[in-house]
């Protein structure tokens, strides 16, 4: 099943190549691209936990704020100089006690001023008229805020980041927080107004987290998306990206997320102030935690160029160590197959390599002195078993008599004898034709025809025979005598004592370079076993030297073989090699001295 697959069967440089890419080379860029993975998702993970703590700090901080803020207007509800204050008419603001509780309330609006820097101003107004105004000189348009706080009749109102003029020619940015402040005694009565302004660059120091400023951002968002703080600058976003943030935080109620503005990629955490209708969101720009993942990069980087060459050098090492000795050991066998037997192999190691090299020259070698030694006499043996097998019949004589008796035959007016006669004499002929050990099949069948028209005279006339020779083949070449001997085995043991009439078939076709004679009767039959006891045989039975020729001929691929009959009777096969040309011939004895002329093989 392995042999199938066909990486086993290219070449080993090129496996080696492919088994260094597939287990070296890819595995490291794999682990290293699932290393990077794993460390970029543990690093956001690491900076959304980061980021989150850090809010929660600025939240807090905020969050302290806005109730310090509350904390004071409440204050000025629960005073006994802060009610006084609001509810003295501006006539009689002159008044001792109107004075001694102004001063206190300046004492401790100045005392707030001084503790907070975050504190920009303070303005408060009485049902009486009288006002009190503290911290930076501001103006500007808040009656918006006014308007909300007096609708909520006593609730705070906080207001998004607006400018108001300062000084001057100054400007500064506030958030307020206003509420209207009602009698103590009676909670629905107003008795003044109240507004805090809190400074906007000293909140914002709030939420400048240096570690944060360099990956991002961080916003303090009203409900209706306004930016009301903005650590970092340097981010610049559009209306329609932070509307977009706002919808994910209002609307989708997302807390962490993945944010995309003007191109960039940023990851997102944002919470709600408690207590107020406002967000923080921190965005850290995914660009920048890639930046702190350089060094990272750059040393997984740095390790797979190196793993990569020390790769490389094992391999070069490994190749010219080893594959390239096993390389030259293939070439030296291709050109052994090629019959080469000048080949050696150099042997510098003698690691298993160069013991196998050791080997294969030890082994060329031997070949190289059965070659000189035994090959050229192994042939001629073989051409004299050969002769030996076919000279069974070789009674020179017979053929000069039997000629002259055809003669007489004639003279005397017996054509039928004559003509037996001439049939026994192709017999003769074709037996002392030189030393041939080929002929055409053509003169091959003529011969077998002859030896059965004999027979057939022998039997009565009770003998039917066919010879069917494809076209093709006419002028191959086969052995000398080969088919005789099947067809005198058919009348000898086949129709032994058979009264019924006797039919032989002899059929000869080519299947690619291969001849195919069939000899088929319809005798008594033999079976597998007797067959293969017969060609086994040393008792020098006719199918056991036919078999012994074609095998020392061709190999053992070839020969004699038995194939089964649906019928009553004995269906034997040769098998031989398609020889068309004596050159093809004259190969198969090749360095057999007496065997290279032409003549003495196609007769």
């Amino acid at each position: 099943m392995l042999s199938k697959l066909p990486f086993l069967h290219i070449s080993l440089k090129y496996k080696f190549l492919i088994m260094f890419a597939v287990l070296v080379t890819l595995p490291t860029i794999g682990f290293g691209m699932y290393i990077y993975h794993k460390m970029d998702q543990s690093f956001q993970a690491q900076t959304v936990e980061s980021t989150k703590g850090t809010v929660d700090k600025i939240e807090g901080n905020l969050t302290s704020i806005i109730e310090d803020m509350e904390n004071v207007s409440l204050y000025t509800i629960y005073n006994e100089d802060f009610r006084n204050f609001m509810m003295t008419p501006e006539s009689k603001i002159n008044d001792l006690s109107a004075q001694q509780s102004l001063e206190n309330i300046k004492g401790y609006l100045t005392f707030q001023l001084m503790s907070k820097d975050y504190i920009s101003s303070f303005y408060l107004k009485g049902e009486g008229g009288n006002v009190v105004e503290m911290g930076d000189p501001v103006s500007g348009d808040e009656s918006k805020w006014d308007r909300l706080a007096s609708k909520k009749e006593g609730g705070i109102v906080w207001s998004d980041a607006y400018e108001l003029s300062k000084g001057i020619d100054g400007r500064v940015n506030v958030i307020s927080l206003s509420r209207v402040i009602n009698d103590f005694n009676n909670i629905k009565h107003p008795i003044g107004f109240m507004r805090i302004r809190l400074n906007v660059s000293e909140l914002k120091k709030l939420i400048q987290i240096p570690a944060l400023q360099r990956q991002g951002t961080v916003f303090l968002m009203s409900q209706a998306g306004d930016v009301m703080i903005q650590g970092n600058k340097s981010e610049a976003f559009s209306d329609s990206d932070l509307q977009q943030l706002q919808q994910t935080i209002l609307k989708d109620n997302q807390v962490n997320f993945n944010y995309k503005a003007q191109g960039h990629h940023y990851l997102a955490v944002s919470k709600k102030v408690k207590g107020i209708d406002w967000y923080l969101v921190a965005l850290v720009s995914k660009n920048k935690i890639d930046q702190s993942l350089i060094h990272i990069r750059e040393l997984m980087r740095d390790t797979f160029i190196i793993l990569i060459l020390l790769g490389l050098i094992a391999l070069v090492g490994y190749y010219f160590s080893d594959i390239r000795r096993i390389i030259a050991l293939t070439h030296s066998t291709k050109q052994l197959e090629q019959k080469d037997f000048s080949v050696h192999v150099p042997v510098v190691v003698k690691d298993e390599i160069g013991k196998l090299g050791i080997r294969f020259n030890h082994m060329v070698e031997t070949i190289q002195n059965h070659i000189n030694q035994e090959y050229k006499l192994k042939i001629r043996q073989k051409e004299s078993e050969l002769k030996a097998l076919q000279s069974q019949i070789d009674p020179h004589f017979l053929y000069n008599t039997l000629d002259m008796i055809r003669w007489k035959a004639r003279l005397e007016q017996a054509p039928e004898t004559s003509h037996l006669i001439e049939r026994l004499s192709r017999i003769f002929r074709n037996s002392l034709r030189g030393s041939a050990l080929y002929i055409h099949l053509e003169d091959e069948c003529t011969f077998v025809k002859s030896y059965l028209d004999l027979q057939n005279q022998r039997m009565g006339g009770s003998l039917t025979y066919h010879v069917t020779v494809d076209q093709s083949i006419h002028d191959v070449y086969i052995m000398k005598q080969i088919i005789q001997p099947l067809v005198e085995n058919s009348i000898k043991h086949g129709f032994e004592n058979q009264q019924a009439e006797k039919v032989i078939d002899i059929r000869c076709y080519p299947v690619g370079h291969t001849l195919y004679i069939d000899v088929m009767d319809n005798g008594m039959g033999m079976n597998k076993d007797l067959f293969l006891e017969k060609v086994a045989s040393n008792e020098g039975h006719a199918l056991k030297n036919l078999q012994d020729r074609l095998v020392l001929a061709f190999g053992p691929e070839y020969g004699l073989k038995w194939l089964k009959m649906d019928q009553q009777g004995t269906w034997l096969q040769l098998q031989m090699p398609l020889l068309t040309q004596p050159s093809e011939i004259q190969s198969l004895y090749k360095g057999a001295g007496d065997m290279n002329d032409e003549n003495d093989h196609s007769g």
